[in-house]
């Protein structure tokens, strides 16, 4: 979820004023879905009470999301990996089980100030140091585990010993019967293992029966490979209502997935608390926990023919890859967006929010109107080129997200016109490189 920002950099290639860092959805998304489309989202006491309320063909688990939700009381490998195979691989429904890891050297260049912010507030809020680069990872005690996730240059090690743990599990395992696929990262030291290839693997089969070849992409992030995932299933499967279960926190997985096409993809995140009422609160005495889950595609349904312009506005604003220069928040703009649509009197264009500057303008006064619900502020002024840039990204995200050219692993950034080569070298400390593109 979103954080506060930093300043990251000075100058742009134009030599504008310091730019701010993006950081991903904020939290505020799920407010209000929770809100405006409450049928999409359902709760449960138990993981087993949310795995029977839906049938599900798949389960799609991403690893990366998995690393930053170890269970304290996990002190060696040999726990986490049993921890892993027993609680996701085997425990959660589905026939069909897809295991994704991110891979870096695919990931959109335009992340590269995402990684830089999360780096530096990491050593902020954790005050780590990364670990040396001969860390071991094996069946014994584990590293520090904020400092082995700070260490960026360490996961593939972390992969490649985790994915061997599981095959050598499910090899073990004679009552095991699933499907299960990898779909690993790439690490040059450690090319020649098969869990860190970059390819993407059929562990096992269920019944022994082969399964329909695996969907050929060129994505790095993990979000993007759960979509890739989530098509191949629904594809496969046997019954036309079965859905697909996601496990992550990553919120792009909303705009990401928020198609009637994708009705039944379910993403289910970590516990939420709930009060009497049985809204979602903060912890405190008389609440209870629960386990949240979001039918993705069943937003798109709710919305009908306002999901893409939600969509739109959620890529342009602030997230991974883009963020509103002129200080537009993402909870003014969504709750400009649900007073628009509970009014019914007008519906806002997708194409037109992207794509022109003008029409864009006119829904951000809107977000400055008590008509829609909204505060008064002093909005800055923002040269033209700077706005037209800034849909620019927008533009590329609503495509990266909409799964455009998948093979590729999305459309070209650099020929996107919202970003620049930076004028000045900027170090992406522990990610390792230089930032290679910032906003135009």
């Amino acid at each position: 979820t979103a954080q506060h920002s930093t300043v990251l950099y000075k100058c742009t290639s134009r030599g504008k004023v310091p730019q701010t860092a993006i950081m991903g959805l904020d939290s505020c998304v799920k407010k209000y879905i929770r809100k405006h489309v409450p049928k999409a989202v359902s709760y449960h006491s138990s993981a087993k009470e949310a795995y029977e309320a839906n049938e599900y063909c798949a389960t799609i688990i991403d690893l990366n999301v998995e690393l930053h939700r170890k269970p304290q009381h996990i002190a060696t490998g040999e726990e986490w990996v049993s921890y892993i195979y027993n609680v996701r691989v085997r425990g959660t429904p589905g026939a069909t089980c897809v295991l994704v890891i991110d891979n870096p050297s695919r990931v959109p260049e335009v992340k590269d100030l995402c990684h830089l912010a999360r780096a530096g507030q990491k050593r902020k809020r954790n005050n780590f140091i990364p670990l040396p680069a001969d860390t071991i990872i094996n069946n014994g005690p584990l590293p520090d585990w904020t400092a082995l996730t700070g260490s960026k240059y360490l996961l593939p090690r972390v992969w490649d010993f985790l994915l061997s743990g599981i095959r050598t599990r499910i090899r073990q395992d004679a009552t095991f019967d699933k499907t299960v696929f990898f779909d690993t990262c790439y690490s040059w030291r450690l090319r020649g293992s098969v869990n860190c290839d970059g390819g993407i693997h059929l562990v096992c089969s269920a019944g022994g029966k082969s399964p329909p070849p695996p969907p050929t992409h060129a994505y790095g992030e993990g979000d993007l490979k759960c979509r890739c995932w989530a098509r191949y299933c629904l594809k496969a499967r046997t019954i036309s209502t079965q859905g697909v279960l996601i496990m992550s926190v990553d919120l792009d997985n909303i705009p990401i997935f928020c198609n009637k096409r994708f009705n039944n993809v379910c993403l289910m995140a970590n516990t939420v608390t709930l009060d009497a009422n049985g809204e979602v609160v903060p912890r405190s005495k008389g609440t209870r926990t629960a386990y949240e889950i979001i039918n993705l595609g069943a937003i798109a349904l709710a919305l009908g023919p306002h999901c893409e312009p939600f969509r739109a506005l959620l890529c342009l604003s602030k997230n991974d890859f883009n963020d509103n220069p002129q200080k537009l928040t993402t909870e003014r703009m969504l709750k400009t967006f649900f007073s628009v649509m509970a009014m019914g009197n007008r519906k806002l264009d997708a194409e037109r929010l992207l794509g022109d500057v003008k029409y864009y303008n006119k829904f951000a006064q809107m977000c400055l109107s008590k008509v829609y619900g909204n505060r008064s502020m002093t909005m800055p002024r923002i040269p033209t080129a700077s706005l037209e840039s800034y849909q620019c990204r927008g533009t590329w995200c609503y495509e990266y997200w909409s799964g455009k050219k998948q093979r590729e692993g999305g459309p070209n950034c650099r020929d996107s016109g919202g970003w620049t080569v930076p004028s000045t070298s900027i170090d992406l400390k522990e990610y390792k490189g230089k930032v290679r593109l910032v906003p135009a």
